[in-house]
């Protein structure tokens, strides 16, 4: 609660993490394995600082 709270004045950001959540957590569940969503998780991640180091 205390993340999207904290996040809720990046509202593209938002619509990113919601449109990446969902095919992460069905694969994870697809899958049984959490490291799926934990290695997206990561990705990210990733892309948020390259795109901030960018801008």
């Amino acid at each position: 609660m205390l993340f999207s709270l904290y996040h809720f004045r990046e509202p593209f950001g938002n619509i990113f993490r919601i449109a990446v959540l969902h095919p992460a957590a069905y694969a994870a569940w697809k899958l049984k394995n959490i490291y799926v969503s934990m290695v997206c998780h990561c990705l990210c991640n990733i892309f948020s600082v390259i795109m901030f180091i960018m801008a």
